[in-house]
């Protein structure tokens, strides 16, 4: 924040704009971390001896964060407003060409993890995060798109295990994409690691996900459960 007298702390609830990076902390020299500013939501205050703040992204990540070492203020805007890492969310004029840029990366998960994608799908009311929002329609995010959050720890000792083959599986695939990145950003003994967690997103006829910055994660995978629609696409800006 600004010098001069301390402005109010945080409170829950309460939007901020912070200029955080694109990769993960420690992953890379400052030239190689994209800072940038946009808004979160406050979605819980820690206040012991030193404050610190949930900070909830614009992707539905959350962060924890005591503030005194990122840059943050309030918005003079209440509209909010992300900034992308590089190019214009309104030209879609790569819609349907394959990537060249080398950051996108496909490959295949074979049909017991696609099962159990689905598995999860159907026992969202059972399985989701009840305080990320309603477990069937869980958090409804921008652009009418449905976001339900699933826990490692809230499964079943079978489909626990089902849940890390899936993220193993897509953890393998970060040295066959992007093998000196590993390297580059952690040294030669360097290993991706898997998250304990997932999304459920759903989108309904008109529902989108606008271009945003994912919050802290260097990578993700995105598994699409289905094709039987027309129109819709992703884009990497």
């Amino acid at each position: 924040s600004s010098s001069g007298a301390a402005p109010p702390q945080p409170v829950t609830g309460e939007a901020l704009e912070v200029e955080w990076p694109c990769q993960r902390e420690g992953g890379g020299t400052g030239d190689e971390v994209a800072q940038i500013w946009f808004t979160v939501t406050v979605a819980a205050v820690q206040d012991d001896r030193r404050p610190r703040y949930l900070l909830r992204f614009d992707d539905g990540e959350e962060s924890w964060s005591t503030l005194r070492h990122i840059p943050w203020r309030r918005p003079a805007n209440p509209v909010p407003t992300f900034a992308p890492c590089a190019g214009p969310s309104s030209d879609l004029s790569g819609v349907g060409v394959p990537d060249t840029t080398g950051f996108v990366h496909s490959f295949e998960v074979d049909s017991e993890l696609l099962d159990f994608c689905d598995w999860l799908h159907a026992s969202r009311e059972l399985y989701g995060d009840k305080t990320r929002g309603d477990a069937v329609y869980g958090e409804p995010l921008h652009g009418g798109l449905i976001s339900v959050l699933i826990r490692r720890e809230a499964l079943p000792p079978r489909e626990r295990g089902l849940y890390n083959l899936l993220h193993r599986r897509c953890v393998d695939e970060v040295p066959l994409a992007w093998p000196d990145w590993l390297r580059k950003l952690g040294g030669r003994d360097a290993k991706a690691r898997p998250s304990q967690d997932l999304r459920l997103l759903q989108y309904s006829e008109g529902a989108n996900f606008k271009e945003h910055v994912d919050s802290s994660w260097p990578c993700q995978a995105l598994i699409y459960l289905n094709e039987d629609f027309g129109g819709g696409f992703t884009s990497f800006p």
